[in-house]
């Protein structure tokens, strides 16, 4: 223990661990009593628990590999499409045209496919914007889009066609269930019973689709008559 007189002051410091500090104020130099207290740390034991997770891992239909009627959600990657029903019809890609998409179909067993016939019209051919119906356009076959809008350059209603041409401008469907855009053959429905129909009919940009046993079905038996 130090001990400091200053004056009338008596500064007692004690440096001990756990000690004390005594300021004595006047009158004398007074005893300062330091007392050490023990302390006591427990430790006590954690217990951690870990628990097993399971995870499930279910089953696609990529790769040619097809169920209920389902196409693949890709393009197959296989030629067999073994558990698909016969001449079951798949098309894939995003296009506003439907004959830009590509098919795939099951026959024999096999998946056999051919790209969509998506000719793009000659620089210059398509309008900036939507033409007024019966404009008069200048090339056959010519297909040009405006959103979600499709317009065909030639004759609607049957292969009968005299000049002069013009444009044939359908915009999508509006019947409830119908997608603004022709969702792809094959793909899962909800609007049982619904058909829509996209482009102008009878020509190579139409496409009518019914929601049917849960999957959208393109009718590709239209007849056109002359």
């Amino acid at each position: 223990m130090n001990q400091l007189h200053l004056g009338l002051v008596s500064l007692i410091v004690v440096g001990a661990c756990g000690g004390s500090v005594v300021v004595e104020g006047t009158g004398g130099t007074g005893a300062a009593t330091t007392g050490t207290g023990a302390g006591t740390t427990g430790t006590g034991a954690g217990t951690t628990g870990t628990g097993a997770g399971t995870t499930g891992t279910g089953a696609s239909g990529t790769g040619g590999s097809t169920s209920s009627g389902s196409c693949p959600l890709s393009p197959p990657t296989t030629s067999s499409c073994a558990g698909a029903p016969d001449q079951l019809r798949c098309t894939y890609g995003d296009s506003v045209r439907p004959e830009c998409r590509v098919e795939w179909q099951c026959l024999g067993g096999q998946w056999l496919t051919q790209n969509g016939s998506c000719s793009q019209p000659p620089p210059g051919d398509c309008a900036s914007s939507e033409p007024s119906p019966q404009t008069v356009c200048t090339t056959m076959g010519d297909v040009c889009t405006y959103g979600d809008s499709i317009c065909y350059c030639g004759c609607g209603g049957g292969p009968a066609c005299v000049s002069p041409i013009d444009w044939q401008c359908a915009s999508p469907p509006t019947t409830p269930g119908c997608p603004a855009v022709v969702p792809n053959d094959g793909t899962p429905c909800i609007a049982a019973g619904v058909q829509c129909n996209y482009g102008t009919t009878c020509t190579p940009s139409n496409a009518i689709v019914s929601c049917t046993s849960g999957f959208w079905k393109w009718n590709t038996m239209i007849a056109c008559g002359g």
